[in-house]
């Protein structure tokens, strides 16, 4: 529908646009104060002869609701799916800024939880397991518990000096609390909280759960927290506080990733923890075929990448094709967010066991141990925010390679998934019944989340 709504046209048809448009009120959009903020512009028909349109096309309601039917008539007759019909979709991409993929050169990528897809509760429930074993051998009793995966999500924030854990908002006030297991009450929260502020600065107090791979430790330390205060814990193990409670959880997890247990493990078995996605490759695929550089960059050792990356890409490739192929340079043992402040020295990954030699710059096609990102800018001859980077650590991967280097970014939240499957499917609910049992379901999960 073309608006011809200038003042000129008005004037010249003898047309007052007040007399086209209606404004009615709408409940929905009120601020804080309760006052109207927002209404619904409606079209009047019998004055859209007046602007060049046919007052019998059935044109009637709000503007929003107007250019909605228009644009699905419109998708419709070119045979594109609309995106309206199907809501969201778990899969989509959401952008929370403009980004011109036209002006983008190149595409990063980190591994874990970005390409390769981890079943959670196996992975993390194996970590989980390594981490207990390795309490006992320190002396924490650790019989009975078990991992429970749905204690812990993303982007909590672990409270070390309380031994709580905490859902601070968008200002760093706390506005849920857990203290070990057990849901604090609002008024204990306040009690406790106040107007205090949750400041990630202070790293000797708090400690934000970046990543999926924080879930296990997270899990096991507040499990731990209820046997400190039921007084479980041996009186030989020492004064132990919350915090230094914390340390020791973490020296038992770090020593089944030093002692390589765990991604042994993985490694022999990588079935039973990865979920391979057959399209992924193939849009890396698309992407290169685009003219996109691809990059590779991740915090895990070659070995472990290598057999992670054939395992998940290699059966999906045409042609022959391996996982390297993708990629135009591959760094592994990037020690991120290192990797994005400063430099490091760069070692070339020269054969399939993984002898190394040193090396000061990268080529098209190498695969590299450490480095720099600045290396890798120089070597490809792009720079800033011509590269786009993806990944699934909100510090390390999405914040700090923005703040030094101007990267775009996009975060992998696999949580969302299920999230935006339970909205749609509230939507396209029809019975009254469903809609309240799903509405309790999504208010349930939102204290939790």
């Amino acid at each position: 529908m073309k608006c011809q709504c200038s003042s000129s046209s008005s004037s010249s048809s003898g047309v007052d646009e007040k007399s086209v448009f209606s404004l009615t009120s709408s409940s929905k959009y009120e601020d804080y104060l309760g006052e109207k903020t927002k209404g619904d512009l409606n079209v009047k028909v019998e004055h859209l002869e007046a602007f060049g349109i046919d007052s019998q096309a059935t044109i009637k309601g709000p503007m929003e609701e107007v250019a909605r039917v228009e644009a699905e008539d419109l998708l419709r007759d070119l045979g594109i799916p609309t995106p309206f019909s199907s809501r969201q979709s778990p899969r989509d991409i959401f952008c929370s800024r403009m980004l011109n993929l036209q002006s983008i050169s190149a595409i990063g990528y980190d591994m874990d939880y970005t390409l390769i897809h981890y079943n959670v509760i196996a992975w993390e429930g194996r970590a989980y397991d390594y981490c207990m074993e390795n309490l006992k051998k320190m002396g924490f009793p650790v019989d009975g518990l078990a991992f429970d995966p749905d204690l812990v999500i993303r982007g909590l924030v672990i409270d070390k000096e309380k031994g709580n854990l905490v859902k601070a908002d968008r200002f760093a006030y706390v506005k849920r609390a857990m203290h070990g297991t057990k849901m604090l009450s609002n008024r204990a929260v306040s009690e406790m909280y106040g107007r205090e502020l949750v400041d990630l600065r202070k790293e000797s107090r708090w400690e934000f759960l970046n990543t999926l791979f924080n879930v296990s430790e997270a899990v096991a330390y507040m499990q731990m927290v209820d046997r400190l205060d039921d007084g479980t814990i041996a009186e030989q193990l020492g004064p132990l506080d919350y915090e230094g409670l914390y340390k020791a959880v973490g020296r038992a997890l770090i020593r089944a990733h030093v002692e390589g247990q765990l991604k042994s493990e993985i490694m022999s078995k990588p079935e039973l923890f990865v979920t391979p996605d057959p399209e992924l490759p193939l849009a890396l695929l698309d992407q290169k075929e685009a003219g996109k550089k691809l990059l590779l960059i991740t915090n895990s050792d070659y070995h472990y990448t290598d057999k992670m990356m054939q395992h998940s890409f290699n059966r999906f490739l045409p042609n022959d094709m391996g996982w390297r192929d993708l990629f135009d340079i591959m760094v592994v043992s990037a020690r991120k967010p290192e990797f994005f402040q400063m430099s490091h020295p760069m070692y070339e990954v020269v054969t399939g066991e993984g002898l190394m030699r040193p090396c000061f710059k990268a080529k098209t096609g190498g695969l590299y141990s450490g480095g720099s990102a600045q290396m890798v800018e120089n070597s490809l001859n792009i720079h800033g925010d011509e590269i786009l980077y993806v990944g699934d650590h909100i510090y390390t991967d999405v914040s700090q390679s923005k703040v030094h280097l101007r990267w775009r970014t996009a975060l992998i939240c696999r949580e969302l998934e299920e999230e935006v499957c339970v909205v749609d499917f509230l939507f396209t609910c029809k019975g009254t019944e469903e809609k309240v049992q799903l509405t309790c379901f999504w208010k349930f999960r939102s204290h939790y989340l």
